[in-house]
């Protein structure tokens, strides 16, 4: 029998498969509930990256309609909007960005101004135009854009349209759904291009939507041009690449906190109790039992043979000790824990040297 180390003389769970071990230690308390906890938090962020692949889905759908859109043939206006009341209302996907063309005459009166818009980053009125159609429904027009600017604080106004007969090529927009709030403004001023509101202030049948004219068109004289729109994301907010980056981080959150419970047991498998108690259970100032950490100190204080200051001890928390000393049946110091401060063996080789042991007589002072 080799008696120079004791480590061929571990615990008989060192040799239980490893796999059945980590499963046994997923049933502790401690990592049960951080499992039950990384399973919430995996089931959260895959659910956040699935909502993410269907963004990316109804993304690439959207502006994949919309560059068809704007590239598709000029239709009269009358092809693509119904009248307010007489039809369905129109969705982005049907018309926007769709171009149009009109032919009638610019009301000079029922000409308003659409505040605080923004328009190739400067803030400034959009100058709406209903445009009363060959056809007999007005059009509401967007001519063009004047900065804040261009006021200097003084009451913003636009100049007239031109008068007669004129045939106008423009885009179609959706109408927005919020009031416009003309009466509560001052200056013929309205917060949104809504065709109901503007049917009610009119008294005649408007189309479910506007135009926005292109350049050089009859009316944009004197104002900034609306811009084309930006066919690389023409649906706005996060391009595609974007919400692909959020799918991919989204389920790498998931697999990590999947992956979570099972790395710290593999980094706490082995250690001794009192490692692992002490940092996963916080155990502090419990009752200990010191352990001969060697074969040679077991059998030596076995058989009475004094023990050298280089035998080693270790402290094990009493209820994890007494299995394990259970199965090793070698001698052991008891300390309770009040008293285990003042009796715990030293680990120090000159502090044990000169202790007094069992062999050597003691001098009285």
């Amino acid at each position: 029998m080799n008696l120079d180390s004791g480590q061929g003389t571990g615990s008989p769970g060192a040799h239980a498969p490893y796999r059945g071990s980590v499963l046994r230690m997923l049933l502790k308390p401690r990592y049960a509930a951080l499992t039950l906890l990384m399973l919430i938090v995996a089931a959260i962020c895959g659910g956040a990256g699935t909502w993410q692949v269907s963004r990316l889905k109804y993304k690439i759908s959207v502006n994949s309609v919309l560059r068809r859109n704007a590239h598709d043939v000029v239709e009269p206006v009358g092809a693509l909007l119904p009248v307010i009341g007489q039809g369905l209302t129109p969705t982005r996907d049907a018309i926007g960005f769709r171009s149009i063309t009109a032919s009638g005459a610019y009301l000079t009166t029922g000409q308003t101004l659409v505040r605080q818009q923004d328009v190739n980053s400067d803030t400034g009125y959009l100058v709406l135009t209903p445009l009363r159609t060959d056809a007999g429904p007005i059009l509401l027009v967007v001519r063009g854009f004047i900065s804040d600017s261009v006021f200097g604080g003084a009451t913003a106004h636009a100049g007239p349209p031109p008068a007669g007969h004129v045939t106008i090529t423009g885009r179609l927009e959706l109408a927005d759904s919020g009031q416009d709030k003309f009466a509560a403004l001052d200056n013929g001023e309205v917060e949104t291009i809504n065709p109901a509101d503007q049917a009610a202030r009119l008294g005649e049948p408007v189309y479910d939507g506007y135009a926005e004219l292109k350049v050089n068109q009859p009316g944009t004289a004197g104002l900034v041009a609306m811009p084309a729109p930006d066919l690389s994301n023409p649906a706005g907010g996060a391009v595609e690449p974007q919400h692909l980056a959020y799918v991919i981080q989204w389920y790498i959150f998931a697999a990590l906190a999947v992956a979570a419970p099972f790395a710290m047991i593999r980094r706490d498998y082995g250690k001794p109790p009192t490692e692992l108690d002490a940092a996963l259970e916080g155990v502090i100032n419990v009752p200990i039992e010191i352990v001969p950490d060697s074969l040679e100190a077991r059998m030596s204080d076995r058989y009475g043979r004094p023990i050298h200051a280089s035998e080693r001890f270790r402290a094990v928390p009493l209820d994890a000790s007494r299995q394990l000393l259970q199965l090793e049946q070698g001698p052991r110091i008891q300390l309770d824990g009040a008293a285990h401060s003042d009796r715990v063996a030293p680990t120090d080789p000159a502090a044990v040297e000169g202790s007094p042991t069992k062999d050597a007589p003691t001098t009285d002072a």
